[in-house]
């Protein structure tokens, strides 16, 4: 029985503020991806918290689907997907995590009748036999059995599906799917498929993300801070002295106070009436320091090596306006980066050859990605 491989080298990452450890989860009889399991889905939020860090997978995957497969907007490979749709999502998962995989459906002579994308984040693997091969890939909606499925609280325990490694092997696929039995449609129609799982490593992909968890953590930070300033102190902070008087007096002005306050109340106003001026409530200002200023270098330091580390130099330095901004200049650095991330690229496309084997509707396409260009009309305006 022949199955995919997982490529080689192993890993053992431990970064602060997160940690990448895998050990044997005997609750699920799998590698946990992270010492709870959820690393990817901690991992996710970092990402999806930091600006910068977004910015640059969104970058990314764009890069890596580049304009797609000629003809691939008319190829179908599933219901309701075309095959330049279900590129464009294996490059988010590329540019996200490192890695990708694919469900693949069959029919009862072993041949692909559909693919579609499942999200790496959403698997786990069974941890490897004597001969280094994968034996099942397990997925489960939300590994963090905090949300529903069908209306049911999901228990990612008994809420698991079990699926097979994908075979480029139409005789594996079969004696998967009927055992020693002959083939009859009932063993067919419960065949749940294969999963092609790609990693850059041995079990679970690394992102390049993952040497500077740290300063992605530090952008959401510095994003917080400007959250602060803006959000809970637009107005200049200050104490509000007044003499006290009935209980419930004193809570509506309190309210009335509180709700002032925020950058969407500013000029408001409020009226109290008082019965000599003496008793008046006083503002006591509280000249507080800003320091806006003093996080700068922060700042710029975080953003930028959180795009190198994604390859995104030239891209930043565009941004900063250190460079000439020129259409050539543009060019020049779409063409460089369309070489950094050709091995992702390629990734995908011997995946898909490997699928195209045992699925039809890709057989006669020539698997072969499109990279996006920026091209510089001397006539015109520069375009994509």
């Amino acid at each position: 029985m022949q199955v995919t491989r997982i490529q080689s080298g192993g890993i053992r990452i431990k970064t602060s503020p997160e940690k990448f450890e895998e050990d044997f989860s005997t609750t699920y009889n799998i590698k946990s991806w992270g010492a709870d399991n959820l690393f990817p889905n901690v991992f996710n939020n970092m990402i999806q918290a930091s600006p910068t860090a977004s910015t640059c997978v969104r970058k990314k995957a764009r890069f890596i689907e580049g304009k797609g497969i000629e003809g691939g907007d008319s190829i179908m490979v599933n219901y309701s997907q075309t095959l330049n749709d279900l590129i464009a999502q294996l490059a988010d998962n590329s540019a996200k995590f490192g890695g990708f995989a694919v469900h693949c459906q069959y029919d009862g002579l072993g041949n692909i009748t559909a693919i579609r994308n499942i999200d790496i984040e959403k698997l786990r693997l069974g941890e490897c036999d004597s001969f280094g091969y994968i034996p099942f890939v397990l997925w489960c909606q939300d590994w963090t059995g905090e949300s529903t499925q069908n209306g049911q609280q999901i228990n990612p325990i008994v809420d698991c599906v079990k699926y097979f490694p994908f075979s480029i092997s139409r005789e594996a696929t079969l004696r998967r799917m009927y055992g020693d039995n002959k083939p009859n449609e009932a063993d067919a129609q419960k065949y749940n498929g294969e999963i092609f799982y790609f990693s850059n490593r041995d079990y679970y992909p690394t992102s390049c993300a993952m040497n500077v968890l740290t300063d992605i953590s530090t952008d959401t930070g510095l994003c917080n801070i400007n959250y602060r300033n803006t959000r809970a102190n637009f107005l200049p902070a200050a104490i509000i002295a007044y003499q006290r008087g009935e209980t419930e007096q004193n809570q509506q002005f309190l309210e009335a106070i509180a709700k002032m306050q925020g950058d969407s109340n500013a000029g408001k106003i409020l009226a109290v009436g008082v019965d000599d001026m003496e008793s008046a409530p006083k503002s006591i200002d509280l000249q507080l320091k800003n320091f806006d200023k003093d996080f700068s270098v922060t700042a710029d330091r975080v953003e930028s090596r959180i795009y190198s580390v994604f390859e995104q130099e030239t891209f930043y330095l565009l941004k900063q306006g250190k460079i000439g901004f020129g259409g050539q200049v543009i060019q020049d650095a779409y063409n460089s980066y369309d070489v950094a991330i050709s091995k992702e690229r390629s990734q995908i496309e011997n995946a898909l050859k490997k699928i195209q084997t045992k699925f039809i509707s890709l057989q006669g396409t020539e698997i072969k990605i499109q990279p996006l260009k920026f091209i510089v009309d001397e006539n015109t305006n520069p375009t994509k």
